[in-house]
């Protein structure tokens, strides 16, 4: 019986041997600053309702409960918002959109 030896892949191939499919050269470190500063600006904007909670509730003389409501609807709009923004960003992909969103926000 003879076997084919050479048609067969061997379990014991070692990394060189075979093809780095979708290799990079290296680290995107502009690509890093980017989402890292986007991420940065979003948690700025995220903290600064309710660092205004005092100011908001002595001027227009809101309770806690009203102060409550804000926070709702702020948090239930973004839960919402976020996961429908998600889908169609990953159907059509728009590069730009973050750093757009986040200067004209």
């Amino acid at each position: 019986m003879n076997v084919r030896t050479d048609a067969v892949a061997s379990p014991h191939a070692t990394s060189a041997e075979a093809p780095k499919a979708g290799a990079s050269s290296g680290t995107a470190f502009g690509i890093l600053l980017a989402i890292s500063a986007s991420h940065l600006l979003n948690d700025l904007i995220q903290a600064l309702v309710p660092s205004i909670y005092p100011i908001l509730k002595d001027s227009y003389a809101l309770d806690f409960g009203q102060i409550g409501l804000i926070t709702l609807v702020w948090q239930l709009t973004a839960s919402i918002l976020q996961p429908i923004v998600g889908t169609v960003t990953d159907r059509h992909p728009q590069p730009f959109s973050l750093p757009i969103g986040m200067v004209s926000t």
